[in-house]
């Protein structure tokens, strides 16, 4: 596990085989987060990858300086399972807000600034896709699965499955570890149980942008 920090935000960044896009994610995240945020770092959880990615994450690690970059390397288990550890391992260094984002160029920094903004009156903010550029597919399953989140589990999420969202982590770590260990929608899960825990949700509409490298999945 990363060493503790005291700074403000840990920015949980699941990776797989993304060395074509994950520099220029690094650039633009770490500007972002230098304007926006005080005390930050990025835990890079790498699910195995089999391309340059250890490569191009080690040169980022040395670029950013110390504190800034961390690096987990594990076995491929898919999104999900590598996202609950990084909450898991998040909530350990003492930090008060956690953010998921992905690595693929989708999650656009320029909205940064109105989610942390927006954390104040909130336990949860989720970036809404009101518009998505990656696809028609992607579309249509983001539509299913709002509307199979609202039949069976009974609640409403906007966007359940949505990489961009800042939680606080008191209570989070105790919520991650309800969730079971071999589910692939973790995010989907996470959703829902902060949802009935009651956690107090603030919403910002963002634009996904298309794919800027990997391998997309439906």
């Amino acid at each position: 596990m990363p060493s503790a920090s005291t700074g403000e935000l840990v920015v949980v960044l699941p990776v797989f085989n993304e060395a074509r896009c994950l520099g220029a994610v690094l650039q633009d995240w770490s500007s972002a987060l230098d304007r926006v945020v005080g005390g930050w770092r990025i835990l890079a959880l790498d699910d195995g990858s089999t391309d340059a990615t250890p490569a191009v994450l080690r040169d980022w690690a040395a670029r950013l300086g110390p504190g800034r970059l961390e690096v987990v390397r594990h076995d491929n288990c898919g999104h999900g399972r590598t996202c609950l550890r990084g909450y898991r391992e998040a909530c350990g260094l003492g930090v008060p807000w956690v953010l998921q984002i992905d690595s693929d160029g989708q999650c656009d920094p320029a909205y940064l600034a109105s989610v942390w903004a927006a954390r104040d009156s909130a336990d949860v903010v989720y970036g809404v896709r009101r518009r998505r550029l990656d696809g028609w597919r992607r579309v249509l399953a983001s539509v299913l699965l709002r509307s199979l989140v609202r039949v069976r589990a009974g609640v409403a999420c906007a966007d359940p499955n949505v990489p961009y969202r800042l939680m606080r982590t008191r209570r989070l770590a105790e919520i991650v570890d309800t969730l079971p260990a071999d589910f692939d929608l973790a995010n989907v899960a996470l959703a829902v149980q902060l949802r009935r825990a009651g956690w107090r949700e603030a919403r910002v509409e963002i634009v996904f942008r298309p794919r800027a490298g990997g391998e997309p999945s439906v």
